[in-house]
């Protein structure tokens, strides 16, 4: 034993450091055999001795080297990183920065691999011998993203105190936060904010807009009203700039995806004026049916919707039919086990939405008022409040019918579901609207009018 302590111990007589360096890492096994109860001190020993290498890029990888073969140790390997930034940094040109990187990039992973990290000291160590943005990039990416979010306001401060931001730098710190999945307070997102729209790039503007929409509907709470509003104008101002309608899509569906989506939508307070920057209508289609499916039936939301619909057709960005159609099934779907009772809330709601869209979409509205109709009229026992509202339906789609021109198929609808339900004053009322504006219709359809007619008039002699 004696005389392997002589042996292992002669490796200190090596005058040069990186042999020496070297020879003392590949004895590492045979120590931990021989001296166990000291040998965290010889290992403290060997990592500090890159210290004596006045090379910058040499000293970089020998302690790439010394953390691979014999660290397990957080704080050795924080200390030699430290060590790096403060030692060689200051000395160091660009072509030297380049080529240190990788080796403080593997010895950043050993810092993330191995758990919590103390932060600050690596950060003080930065803002003390460091303006390299491209290590703050790296001491960034390679710390975890929940450590990065307790301390991203002191980041953030280092990154906004450079006249112009480094965009890598304000990139990373707001990828990590994002990436944290976990509370943020609306004064770090008001800071995000302000240094994005700072940059000079419109379109990177926008990509990492995507990142703090992100952030902002889905981790701030509370989420100020007047700072997502702040934050959403702005969007709109730097998209007419850049005129990128796959940004717009993908912050649209950010915004749809949203853990509370009703609620940001009350909050934008208009966001049709996003939906209108949208100009592919298959993918407005998409999305307002994504949002037709998400937001919970209220007449708040039926307001809120039609007021929606109403602001894109006034725009002249038509709807596609199916849209609106399944607009008004989401509103006014009757149940099978729904009373009368039940039965007019659900025409309440159908008309709710027509008051605001009375311009549009008529023949839709008169199908779902008439499949309410046929609903309550085939589950109800047919009383007095059955038939009372019965004739509120057809009441409901006559109120509809002037408004549509050239067109008998509506009226032929409403006239049989009135006459199917024993209601034949409403069906003579409807026959009566028929033939006030059957004047602007074809030879064919007046034919049929004049038969529906005829049918009446016999049925009822």
């Amino acid at each position: 034993r004696d005389q392997c302590h002589k042996w292992l111990y002669s490796v200190n007589g090596i005058r040069d450091v990186i042999p020496r360096l070297y020879l003392s890492i590949a004895i590492i096994p045979c120590l931990r055999r021989i001296i166990a109860h000291d040998l965290q001190s010889t290992i403290d020993r060997i990592a500090r001795m890159s210290r004596a290498i006045s090379h910058p890029i040499i000293s970089a990888y020998t302690r790439m080297y010394t953390s691979m073969q014999c660290v397990r140790s957080l704080n050795l390997v924080v200390d030699m990183i430290q060590d790096q930034i403060r030692v060689m940094y200051p000395r160091c040109d660009e072509a030297h920065i380049f080529r240190i990187a990788p080796a403080l990039n593997w010895m950043m992973n050993m810092v993330y691999d191995y758990g919590p990290t103390p932060l600050p000291s690596l950060l003080l160590s930065y803002t003390k011998y460091s303006t390299d943005p491209a290590l703050l990039v790296l001491i960034v990416d390679h710390i975890r993203p929940d450590h990065i979010l307790e301390h991203s306001q002191q980041i953030l401060d280092i990154i906004v105190e450079n006249h112009r931001i480094n965009s890598g730098n304000l990139t990373s710190l707001i990828k990590s936060v994002a990436a944290a999945q976990k509370p943020v307070s609306p004064s770090l997102f008001t800071g995000l904010r302000r240094a994005v729209f700072r940059l000079d790039n419109d379109h990177l503007i926008m990509e990492l807009s995507e990142c703090l929409m992100s952030i902002a509907l889905n981790y701030v709470d509370p989420l100020p009203s007047d700072t997502f509003l702040s934050f959403y104008h702005d969007v709109i101002s730097t998209y007419h700039l850049c005129n990128d309608t796959s940004k717009i899509a993908r912050l649209m569906d950010i915004i749809i995806n949203s853990r509370d989506l009703y609620r940001t939508l009350q909050i934008m307070a208009n966001p049709v004026e996003m939906l209108l920057l949208i100009h592919d209508r298959d993918m407005l289609s998409s999305f307002l049916l994504k949002i037709i499916a998400m937001i919970p039936v209220s007449n708040e939301s039926i307001d809120m919707m039609s007021s929606i619909f109403f602001s894109i057709e006034s725009s002249n960005m038509h709807i596609d039919s199916q849209v609106i159609k399944e607009y008004i099934t989401e509103i006014s779907t009757p149940n099978a086990t729904d009373d009368i009772p039940e039965h007019r809330s659900t025409l309440h709601r159908l008309m709710r939405a027509h008051s605001q869209l009375s311009c549009y979409w008529g023949p839709l509205f008169i199908d779902q008022a008439l499949n309410i109709l046929h609903s309550a009229h085939n589950q109800s026992h047919m009383d007095v409040e059955a038939y009372e509202f019965i004739g509120q339906c057809l009441e409901f789609c006559e109120s509809i019918l002037p408004l549509i021109k050239g067109q008998l198929d509506p009226y032929k609808r409403v006239i049989q579901s009135a006459l199917q339900t024993g209601m034949i004053s409403n069906a003579q009322a409807v026959v009566n609207l028929a033939i006030e504006s059957s004047m602007d219709w074809n030879d064919f359809d007046q034919i049929q009018l004049q038969t529906i007619i005829s049918t009446m008039n016999a049925n009822a002699n």
